[in-house]
């Protein structure tokens, strides 16, 4: 747990600010401890009830998802456009971007009925 709150510290500005105050007024290890022991309670939510984390930045989801959907998004026999797909993920996590940034490229998202959520 140590090492993943290390590694969320350093690329991640909520989990850094937390870290730095903490730091201040405990030592920096017992604010990693501290960081360490926040971050389960934080993911939760996120596994148990499949909601978008409060603290996720949203253009980071959005491009791993698009990374996802090219790699094994597609159900075989089905063609949907990756924009689409992605589209559908987003709001069924209840994030809402328009525009996905990847690769140096900027891709805009369509709008469609939404899409029920399965359990």
């Amino acid at each position: 747990m140590i090492e993943g709150a290390w590694v969320a510290v350093e690329h991640h500005p909520y989990w850094n600010a937390q870290f730095d105050r903490l730091a201040a007024r405990l030592g920096k290890q017992k604010a990693m401890v501290a960081v360490a022991r926040k971050l389960p309670v934080a993911i939760w939510p996120v596994l148990t009830k499949r909601e978008a984390d409060d603290q996720g930045d949203t253009q980071a989801v959005a491009r791993k998802l698009l990374t996802w959907l090219s790699r094994c998004g597609r159900l075989p026999g089905q063609y949907r456009s990756r924009r689409r797909l992605l589209r559908q993920r987003l709001d069924q996590l209840g994030i809402n971007v328009d525009t996905a940034t990847y690769l140096g490229g900027e891709s805009h998202l369509p709008r469609g009925e939404p899409v029920p959520v399965r359990e």
